[in-house]
């Protein structure tokens, strides 16, 4: 339990985007998204699938129903992955 959330799963890592620190990916209800160091969600929990954030290119993948691509740091898509 961080603050008043309890996640299922958290994938733990310490990005740094402009003018916010994204620390972890977390699992509610089924649904992943982000939070930062106070707790508070800084992409809303609505992937059914996500990994962790790429230092690099600052994308992460992610999966909504059959969409599945990179997504940015405020959570909207950038690029589908096509299989």
């Amino acid at each position: 339990m961080i603050g008043n959330q309890r996640y299922d799963s958290i994938l733990w890592f310490g990005l740094r985007f402009k003018a916010k620190q994204v620390l972890a990916c977390a699992r509610i209800k089924g649904k992943w998204g982000c939070f930062d160091k106070e707790g508070k969600t800084v992409i809303e929990h609505r992937f059914d699938g996500m990994e962790s954030f790429d230092a690099d290119t600052a994308l992460a993948v992610a999966r909504i129903g059959t969409r599945i691509g990179f997504i940015d740091e405020t959570g909207q898509f950038v690029k589908d992955l096509r299989r």
